[in-house]
Parts: C-alpha cells; structure tokens; sequence
C-alpha cells in the first residue's frame, strides 16, 4: 500500500469518528466530494496545502494527521516505498563550524543531504 492510501485510511477514519460525510469534509475544506474520495481511496496524492486544508477541516493539526499517517505507515507491513522518490529516507547533515562545533545550526548553503542510515 503506498503513503497516500494511508493517508486515505486515516482520513476515512477521522472523519467517520466526527460523523461527517464526504461531502461535508469537502464544503470544510473547499474541495469537491469527488476529490475527497479520491483522497480518501489513495487515488490522489495530496499536497501540502491540501494535507494543511484537510487536517484543518477534520480539526487536528497537520503534524497530528501526518503522525497518524506515519503510525499507520508502520502498522502496516505491506509498506512498499514508491522507487520514484528516492529522496524521502534523507535527512539533513549537522553543520560542522571550523572549531568543532556541531550545535545543529545549519544555514541556507550549508544543508547536506544523506542517507538515513548512514
């Protein structure tokens, strides 16, 4: 199952939970039912603005939906990752200043990019 059919089952079942229907959830979020049911089978994949429309009109935040998300991602063993985005088990390198220092801080330029696992 790919991320955005979690992304569906979540949302199918928040909004189950506040007994709204997809039509609803739509006129809250200021999309059209189809598309709320596309969402909602993993035939769409939502973007940021669309995640931040949503989880607003389900009354979470984005962090609290995506989390759901993230848990349902790992609940599921059939997990494939899609191989078109190879870039989404990255995180970014610490900035190592010239005495030492790894606080974190990283600036504009200075973002890095490595596996996960590395």
């Amino acid at each position: 199952m790919r991320a955005q059919a979690h992304f569906g089952v979540v949302m199918r079942r928040r909004r189950d939970t506040l007994g709204m229907t997809q039509k609803v959830l739509g006129q809250l979020s200021q999309f059209n039912r189809s598309y709320v049911a596309d969402l909602e089978r993993g035939a769409a994949n939502p973007s940021l603005g669309t995640i931040l429309r949503i989880a607003d009109a389900l009354h979470l935040s984005a962090a609290d939906l995506m989390q759901r998300v993230e848990f349902e991602i790992k609940r599921d063993r059939n997990y494939e990752p899609d191989p078109k985005q190879p870039l989404r088990n990255l995180k970014m390198k610490k900035k190592i200043t010239k005495d030492g220092d790894t606080s974190g801080q990283v600036g504009a330029g200075d973002v890095g990019i490595v596996p996960r696992d590395a």
